[in-house]
């Protein structure tokens, strides 16, 4: 399997494949390039500059975007109604068609009153699931990169039963993203800007 995940202009890549004895990393690298998603070509560049070892072992794809390549909100619920018709009048309601027909919108349960909305342009997530296509990767899991970290976590951590915990991701320009899990659930996404010892919310 080969794993990218971007952050800011880097990518970070790891090609591993299972053994035995666990995952057996075959190559690792980090690639500074010019990041722009609109490139149909960019995922190709960045898997020739890394150059795979064994592309028979790790056909498979995972891809981590950077968070400020994608759009996050929410919106309050009541638990006593289904989702499905506060999806839709969120759409109706709140949403634009030109922003409908722009992004694509993925809703997650946050608590038993809340609802995350995480959008990205649907150029930029055809480009990287078509250009994976066409290099002949099959394309496993495409994610965002603080929630791609909460998914390692829970993987190295949690059997261990630690339910609670706060993942810090630090930024550029001041900026911090807060991870805040609960009893192993998804309780808050808060992004903040600190500077000269003033907090500002930002999201």
């Amino acid at each position: 399997m080969l794993s990218i995940a971007q952050s800011s202009n880097c990518f970070y890549f790891v090609e591993w494949s299972p053994s035995e004895s666990g995952p057996k990393v075959l190559k690792f690298k980090k690639i500074k390039h010019n990041v722009d998603y609109f490139n149909k070509n960019l995922l190709n560049d960045l898997i020739a500059d890394f150059n795979p070892v064994s592309k028979e072992e790790s056909n498979s794809l995972t891809y981590s975007i950077d968070s400020n390549y994608v759009g996050l909100s929410s919106f309050t619920v009541d638990p006593k109604i289904n989702l499905s018709e506060y999806i839709s009048w969120y759409e109706k309601n709140m949403l634009n068609n030109y922003f409908l027909d722009t992004f694509d919108l993925f809703y997650y349960p946050i608590n038993d009153t809340n609802v995350m909305v995480i959008s990205i342009n649907k150029k930029i997530k055809n480009n990287l699931v078509k250009s994976s296509i066409d290099l002949g990767y099959k394309m496993m899991n495409f994610t965002v990169d603080i929630f791609s970290a909460n998914q390692m976590v829970t993987q190295m951590y949690c059997k261990n039963k630690i339910q609670n915990y706060l993942l810090w991701k630090i930024d550029k320009n001041n900026h911090h993203y807060f991870l805040y899990i609960k009893n192993n659930k998804f309780q808050n996404l808060i992004k903040v800007r600190y500077s000269n010892k003033i907090v500002d919310y930002l999201v």
